[in-house]
């Protein structure tokens, strides 16, 4: 006679019989040991990240096949956006200033005051004249970083367009 566990029954059993031996415990312990087994051997394979492309083809002068894979367009393109990051840095900053300044002139002036005499009183204020002046300045600043911006791009799609029509007109 051998004890074994039923799962269904929380008391021990006895088995009679030769071929009904633990059959619950050793399915449950071998698919327990099949799951860690297959979890262990899916987590190393094709999971990994993608190997590079072959930089021996890159490195002998040969044109990247696409934008992206341009190093100096990548850093012209960084180089833009690190330049209007810093403007819209100094922009909020302004923004910040001119707030301030507009609460100053407002605490100012009576509770009942209409708009156009707070436009008016801010006009008049020469810290309000500066900053408006710094501000046109930004603005001109913002549109300019946008243009060289606009002109990268746009000079690498007509690179491009030349080097995809060169060859079909050949």
């Amino acid at each position: 006679m051998i004890e074994c566990f039923d799962l269904k029954k929380p008391v021990v059993v006895l088995c009679n019989d030769r071929k009904n031996k633990c059959t619950g415990w050793f399915c449950y312990s071998f698919s327990a040991f099949i799951s860690v087994i297959l979890v262990i051997s899916l987590s190393g394979c094709g999971c990994g990240r993608k190997k590079k492309a072959d930089s021996s083809s890159s490195s002998d002068g040969a044109e990247p096949a696409t934008r992206m894979q341009d190093k100096q367009y990548v850093a012209e393109l960084d180089t833009h956006r690190n330049d209007q990051k810093v403007v819209a840095r100094e922009r909020n900053k302004l923004a910040a200033e001119k707030e301030v300044c507009a609460e100053r002139i407002k605490a100012g002036l009576s509770a009942e005051v209409s708009q156009e005499d707070f436009k008016a009183a801010l006009e008049k204020d020469e810290e309000w004249q500066r900053l408006e002046k710094i501000q046109d300045l930004r603005d001109k600043d913002v549109v300019d970083v946008l243009r060289e911006a606009r002109e990268t791009v746009r000079a690498r799609m007509l690179k491009e367009k030349r080097k995809t029509e060169a060859p079909a007109g050949s």
